[in-house]
């Protein structure tokens, strides 16, 4: 019984003959919203029992109706959350295939770059800095900067690389990139992004809605 799998060992299911990862593995793509839901919540299980559940979120990432349920996107966080810390580069490969975002929506993408910003471990940012470069011209590079500047609390030296990277991301040709990156600097410190909000803020000539964003740069990005 699948709906038995969240509330049952899998030592206990293995004991009893069942594949646990197998049958997750294969009832991952089920077309079934409610069937994902449970697979997921099952991955989670596994997780957190010390078992490599990637393939199966891979699976449930690239299912086509997430998007439009934030629930299952949420479960399908809890199922990556307990291993993200401890091998991020599959998911964040993941994360740059097609479609990821039009099948999955931002939740998973989001909570994945915070996770790894707020550890606050140069072994995990760097992994996520370099997925960010790698595709700094896509929409789901958007979405992890605002996880990132959601982990964000105060102003802080800029992280190893990073006025590096935010430099790099400067130039994508995705517009939205380019302005969260303008405000991830600002926020970490940089010199250039802080004097460029300051000259904008005091500038009384400047329009309205661009001193305002200015202000909310300068404030730490706090509404």
């Amino acid at each position: 019984d699948l709906h038995s799998f969240p509330t049952r060992r899998s030592s206990d299911l293995t004991r009893a003959g069942w594949d646990v990862l197998g049958v997750l593995t294969n009832l991952a793509s089920d077309k079934s919203p409610v069937v994902r839901a449970a697979v997921a919540q099952s991955a989670a299980r596994l997780a957190r029992a010390g078992q490599d559940n990637t393939p199966i979120v891979q699976i449930l990432l690239r299912q086509p109706g997430a998007a439009d349920d934030p629930m299952l996107s949420q479960l399908i966080w809890y199922a990556a959350e307990p291993l993200i810390a401890k091998n991020p580069a599959p998911l964040l490969d993941e994360l740059a295939t097609p479609d990821l975002l039009t099948h999955a929506g931002p939740i998973v993408p989001r909570s994945i770059a915070r996770r790894l910003y707020t550890s606050g471990d140069d072994k995990l940012m760097q992994p996520l800095f370099a997925c960010l470069r790698a595709n700094k011209d896509k929409p789901i590079t958007t979405v992890m900067l605002d996880g990132i500047l959601a982990g964000h609390k105060n102003f802080i030296t800029a992280p190893a690389n990073g006025e590096a990277l935010t430099g790099d991301l400067a130039k994508s040709a995705n517009k939205e990139v380019v302005a969260k990156a303008k405000q991830l600097a600002t926020v970490w410190g940089a010199k250039a992004s802080v004097a460029s909000a300051l000259k904008i803020l005091t500038n009384s000539k400047a329009p309205e809605p661009d001193r305002a964003a200015s202000l909310k740069l300068l404030r730490g990005n706090k509404s």
